[in-house]
Parts: structure tokens; C-alpha cells; sequence
């Protein structure tokens, strides 16, 4: 149906030279094998690809993604991310200094927490923060006043040849828009890659897909060289503009990790049109295939905080030891309980304070008399 309609459309007839309605058999035979052809050659690559992330079984790995306001002289630290993945265990702690407002640098420190395995997705988030916590959240260090800290509870993610679909897919493979790389394929209809020689004479393939889950299209760049590793990404908008915040990512350099399996150590990213603010992702001590200790997989919730689980539905838990404490099905009753949560600490601190005013001015009253009496005291001892 997709070969037809493209046919139909004159689309594949124009970009091999035939007019709309001057197709041939022998040139309708041409077009059909060009599209198989075509689409075999970008599933291979796509295989290839893949079969190589695969091969990463467990991995550990610092992740810095920064900014530059002068053109790339400077650079600031945006956030920072430790990634530790082992089997379907994956671990992710954040820190978030600055952010992007209105195309300007802002302070903005926040941290956040996401542990992810077969059973569920974890994760924990925390605004407004005046410290960031160490590494890992130690929950004798958070301290809730003042503090925007909540948590959630999802359904296990798909785990595909990448991991889970996150920071690790998203920064250090280039699989854009958090899709895989048999995703974008299944969704572009037939794709025909194109050689070309990248600035170091090496052979590389490009693709032009669209997005399984937005329909816009980007171009991927793979590289055989580097063991099938993406080496570029175009993304483009509905109007078919490159996108003006990162909407080109290349690395600018890999390292062999082990035989064959080449990872990022700098990306780039392209983050106004004329180049003056752009922004980089490194990649610093990676360790492939070490094993790694269980309790880097565990994320117990600080007591006190409201945790989302979408497990079944949606609920809300106050947590509290590990466990809920109570849970509320609505919002409503939610928030109606902390807005009683709150009178009763308004409520708590007037009678303190109630207390307290009482207790100044007992004293108040009776430091006068005390002093009299060891006034008179003084004054008999004296006479005595």
C-alpha cells in the first residue's frame, strides 16, 4: 500500500526521472527494486546498529551536559547525570544547576532520582533545593522543610537493545526523540540510505526517517567505522525547519570502550542558529561489562513525601518506613488532607506560641518578687 500510494503520488517516479504518468513497466520494475533494496539496506544497518548496543550487558557512567554563552569559550554546567545499568536494572541520578528560561541561563538546582527494572519505575524528584543531596540520595540527608520533594511510582518500561528509553538512549546513543532505532524504520514506510564520506574519509549512511510518535522528520547519520554507532542527528519541525534548540547533534569524538564497540565521548549540539550559544555532552569513566554492586539498585522514598503510583490506576501515598502510610484514590482528597495537615500545624504552632507567651510572662511576674525577697534576705543578714 505504501509502494502504491508513493506511485500514485508521482513521489518515486520524479526522484529516479520519471514523469508522473510516463511510467513503464520495465521502469515500475526499476522503482519497486530500488524500494526493496532501499528498505533491506536500512534494516541491515538498523540490525547492525542495534546488535552492537546489545552487547553492552552492564555499563557505568558519568554524564555532564553544558552551555556556552560566548560561543563556546566558557561552559556551564546544566546537569549532571550517573548512569549504572546491569541486566534490566537501571539507575539514574541527576543534578541540575542551571536551566533554560526564555533562551536565557538561569539558576534552577534541582536533583532527581529514577530507578527502573522488570517490575517498576521509581523515581524521585526534588525542586528548589538550596543543597544537592550526594550521590547516592542518603535520606538522612533530606531535610522536607521548604522543599519541593515528591516521588512516583510507574509501570515498568519497555526495555529494548538501548535499555530503557532515557538518559543512557537519549545522550550517549543519539536515538532521537527516546525511540529506537527499529522504531523510526517501521514508522518511515521505505527508507533509502545514502554513502557518503564524512570530514575523516570514512564511509557513513545516512537515513531520513519520521518519528513514530510525532511524524516529523530527522536524519541519521551511522557510522560502520564506529561499530554502526549513530554520529549525527538533524532533527526537523512540523514545517520541515531544522529545530532551533539542538537540532543538530553530532560527536565529535568516540572511544573504543571495548573490541568493536565504540561510545561517545563528546556530542555537540547545535543550539542557535548562528552557532553562538552552543551546548555539548561529555562523557567521562565508563565502565562496560563490570559488574556492579545491588545496592546501587535500591531507592527508598524520605518519609513524608507525597509519591503518584500509576501502577493501577492512579493513586496518591504518604509515605512513611518504606511503605504507605495512608493513600487517596482523588486529588481532592488529597489535598483536602493536607489542608487540614496544614491548619493543624497553624493550629499547633498558636497554641505554642500561646504557651510560650504564658511562660514569659510568669517569669516576667515573678523575677520581681524574687528579687524582693533576696533584697530583704540581704538586708536581715545584714542586721543580724
Amino acid at each position: 500500500m505504501i509502494l502504491w500510494d508513493a506511485l500514485r503520488k508521482g513521489a518515486v517516479a520524479r526522484s529516479i526521472g520519471f514523469s508522473e504518468v510516463g511510467i513503464t513497466m520495465p521502469g515500475l520494475l526499476l522503482v519497486f527494486g530500488i524500494l526493496v533494496t532501499g528498505d533491506l539496506e536500512a534494516q541491515s544497518l538498523a540490525k547492525k546498529h542495534e546488535a552492537n548496543a546489545l552487547r553492552i550487558h552492564s555499563i557505568s557512567v558519568a554524564i555532564l551536559s553544558q552551555a556556552s554563552k560566548d560561543g563556546g569559550k566558557t561552559w556551564s554546567t546544566l546537569n549532571e547525570f550517573s548512569v549504572r545499568r546491569s541486566g534490566q536494572r537501571e539507575r539514574i541520578h541527576r543534578k541540575q544547576w542551571n536551566a533554560y528560561k526564555n533562551e536565557k541561563m538561569i539558576e534552577a538546582p534541582s536533583f532527581g532520582e529514577i530507578l527502573a527494572n522488570a517490575q517498576e519505575e521509581r523515581s524521585l524528584v526534588g525542586f528548589g533545593v538550596t543543597s544537592l543531596p550526594k550521590e547516592p540520595i542518603n535520606v538522612g540527608q533530606m531535610e522536607l522543610d521548604d522543599k519541593r520533594i515528591s516521588g512516583q511510582i510507574s509501570p515498568a518500561s519497555p526495555f529494548t537493545s538501548y535499555g530503557y528509553k532515557g538518559v543512557w538512549s537519549t545522550f550517549a546513543l543519539l536515538t532521537p526523540m527516546n525511540s529506537t532505532l527499529s522504531e523510526f524504520l517501521q514508522a518511515s514506510g521505505d527508507v533509502h540510505p545514502l554513502e557518503e564520506k564524512d570530514e575523516k574519509n570514512n564511509s557513513v549512511w545516512k537515513l531520513k526517517l519520521l518519528s513514530p510518535r510525532t511524524g516529523t522528520a530527522c536524519e541519521v547519520t551511522i557510522s560502520p567505522a564506529f561499530g554502526y554507532a549513530i554520529s549525527k542527528v538533524i532533527l526537523y519541525d512540523k514545517k520541515g525547519d531544522i529545530i532551533e534548540n539542538m537540532g543538530i547533534q553530532t560527536v565529535k569524538e568516540f572511544r573504543e570502550i571495548k573490541p568493536g564497540l565504540f561510545l561517545p565521548v563528546e556530542i555537540e549540539s547545535r543550539a542557535s542558529s548562528d552557532g553562538s550559544q552552543p551546548r555539548r555532552v561529555l562523557f567521562q569513566n565508563y565502565e562496560v561489562n563490570e559488574p556492579i554492586p545491588d545496592t546501587e539498585f535500591q531507592l527508598t522514598f524520605p518519609n513524608g513525601i507525597i509519591v503518584k503510583d500509576t501502577r493501577d490506576g492512579i493513586r496518591y501515598h504518604i509515605w512513611k518506613e518504606g511503605k504507605p502510610e495512608q493513600t487517596f484514590k482523588e486529588p481532592s482528597e488529597l489535598n483536602k488532607w493536607m489542608r487540614e495537615k496544614k491548619d493543624l500545624a497553624k493550629a499547633g504552632g498558636a497554641q505554642q506560641n500561646r504557651i510560650w507567651r504564658w511562660v514569659v510572662l510568669a517569669i516576667g511576674g515573678f523575677l520581681p518578687i524574687l528579687m524582693i525577697l533576696w533584697a530583704r534576705r540581704k538586708v536581715a543578714s545584714r542586721l543580724a
